[in-house]
């Protein structure tokens, strides 16, 4: 009961809050964890006080949203420090961050495409570098000899 109270004095030091939402860390034991959504940044408060704000500025370096992932639905992945967290929402909160955090810009599709496809680049580059090393072999290089 203690922490809640710690919660709310912290959240009206900060300023109002546009919502708030109880998550938990995916992955055995979940922890959980409290999201408090503000109009310029959010923050995450774990249960034993720690505050980590992530600003609207720092949205691309630092969380993902993904709808769906191989084992787990409604993922929000956000950097702490060095450290990647997973956090499994409830479909109200996905929805509500979703909404907050507003549609992609061309810088951010720029970011994903390149996270997604940068992978094949080198791949692209070998086959490609292959197949013109294999055209231009020296017996494929002589002149061709005129027939008279």
């Amino acid at each position: 009961m203690a922490v809640k109270e710690t919660n709310e004095s912290t959240v009206q030091e900060l300023g109002e809050s546009l919502a708030r939402y109880e998550i938990a860390e995916a992955g055995k034991p979940a922890k959980k964890w409290t999201l408090w959504l503000f109009p310029d940044y959010f923050q995450l408060e774990n249960a034993e006080g720690e505050l980590h704000e992530v600003d609207h500025l720092e949205l691309r370096e630092r969380v993902q949203m993904m709808e769906s992932s191989l084992f787990l639905r409604r993922v929000l992945v956000v950097t702490l420090g060095k450290k990647k967290v997973f956090f499994q929402l409830s479909p109200e909160a996905f929805a509500a961050v979703n909404e907050w955090i507003g549609p992609p810009t061309l810088d951010d599709l720029k970011v994903e495409l390149k996270k997604r496809t940068g992978w094949l680049l080198p791949i692209m580059f070998v086959r490609s570098g292959w197949r013109e090393y294999r055209r231009f072999t020296p017996e494929r290089m002589q002149p061709k000899k005129e027939v008279l």
